[in-house]
């Protein structure tokens, strides 16, 4: 009688390609919870930027944008008499808040980093009245003072004029303005309700009232 010949791999064979299967179904499933995590994580990345600490932060500077851009452009007006166009922007860098303006001229130097220093000057004017600007608007009471400390510093005579006017449009507003200064540009442009000489000497210093 002929012996038969007998494959004993064939069972070996069919259980491994059940583990194949099963295995295949696991993955399967691995894969599924996996992209769920993965959009878990996502989601749980938009709810931190959009309404953590810098996310807050970037609504808020969102919201106070068009106020503070509306404010300094309404002082440069005054400031350089039409001849600058201006936008105020409010960003995070780095994790810090950074105030960025941008200024060009009608005609001379089209952006601020070009800017002579009596221009300049008049920028960073618009720009402090603007944000004292959104500070009284925040806050619950008004503010009766603003005070100015050397504005006149590297304006010409023409500036020192548009800046003149501007204060004195900015003190109609309030009840207080106080000028600081050691020099006398602004002399016969503005006319103080009184003035207080700060003297310093051998014996100390004291306020001189005119």
């Amino acid at each position: 009688m002929d012996e038969v010949a007998v494959w004993w791999g064939e069972p070996v064979l069919a259980k491994t390609e059940e583990q194949i299967v099963d295995a295949e179904i696991e993955l399967l499933k691995q894969r599924k919870i996996r992209q769920r995590a993965e959009l878990t994580v996502s989601v749980a990345d938009y709810w931190v930027e959009a309404f953590g600490d810098r996310g807050i932060r970037a609504m808020l500077f969102e919201s106070i944008a068009g106020f503070l851009t509306e404010r300094f452009a309404l002082h440069l007006q005054t400031l350089t008499a039409g001849e600058v166009d201006g936008k105020v922007a409010i960003g995070l860098s780095r994790g810090r808040e950074r105030v960025m303006v941008d200024a060009g001229w009608s005609w001379g130097a089209s952006l601020l980093t070009a800017a002579s220093s009596g221009q300049s000057r008049r920028v960073d004017l618009a720009l402090y009245a603007a944000l004292q600007d959104l500070a009284e608007m925040r806050s619950a009471r008004g503010f009766p003072l603003r005070a100015f400390d050397e504005p006149s510093d590297a304006l010409d005579g023409r500036g020192r004029e548009l800046l003149a006017q501007w204060i004195m449009d900015q003190s109609a507003q309030r009840e207080t303005t106080l000028l600081i200064t050691h020099s006398t540009d602004l002399a016969g442009l503005i006319t103080p309700s009184a003035i207080w000489n700060v003297v310093l000497d051998k014996d100390g210093s004291r306020v001189e009232v005119q």
